[in-house]
């Protein structure tokens, strides 16, 4: 893809994974499950146990309820259920960027509209800005989304700074807030406290 759409001195941050060799111990897998003959589709409760367990190993957090997983083909097929879930197709999502690419396409396609919240120059999320973009997100539908990408594909992202209060505003104009990745305890500054609530 970069090859083709961006000059040969270009290395898009989206798909900067793809000029580096896999990580040895992905490799191995990956090469072992073929081998296995492995290459059919999930199926049971395998992999949301994992998580379970690393969620209650990692962050001390007792929250994945393993009867209420859903098993997706990738992050963005994920993102669009819940989506579907969280609001509806006349309500916005904030986004904010620099972000991932897909994230707009994926959105855009179920029809929502994209309101951004630039990150400020420090690279922290400026809640000024996000608050202005919950306000123009909900002159659309009143449960827009705000649709967070923890941590940013390519980039080193940083924490919000403590006393944000970021989730207040997003309860305070209706956003439900949904992560793709989770930060880490210790990690910038960030504490994580997954969840989806109703």
């Amino acid at each position: 893809m970069r090859r083709r759409a961006y000059p040969g001195d270009v290395l898009p941050l989206s798909v900067a994974e793809m000029d580096v060799p896999l990580a040895e111990p992905v490799a191995r897998a990956s090469t072992d499950a073929v081998a296995l003959g492995d290459t059919g589709y999930p199926i049971g409760t395998a992999y949301a146990e994992a998580l379970a367990g690393f969620a209650r190993r990692r962050w001390g957090w007792d929250g994945v309820a393993v009867e209420r997983t859903a098993m997706m083909p990738d992050v963005m097929r994920g993102v669009v259920e819940l989506l579907d879930v969280l609001s509806a197709p006349t309500d916005a999502v904030v986004l904010n960027c620099p972000v991932y690419p897909p994230f707009y396409h994926f959105v855009q396609h179920t029809g929502r509209r994209v309101q951004e919240a630039p990150l400020g120059e420090d690279g922290r999320i400026d809640f000024t800005v996000l608050e202005e973009a919950f306000i123009r997100a909900g002159r659309h539908g009143p449960r827009p989304v705000y649709l967070l990408c923890n941590p940013r594909a390519g980039q080193r992202q940083r924490g919000p700074r403590r006393g944000g209060g970021g989730r207040a505003r997003d309860a305070e104009h209706g956003a439900r807030c949904a992560a793709d990745l989770t930060g880490r305890r210790g990690r910038s500054g960030l504490e994580v406290s997954p969840r989806i609530t109703p």
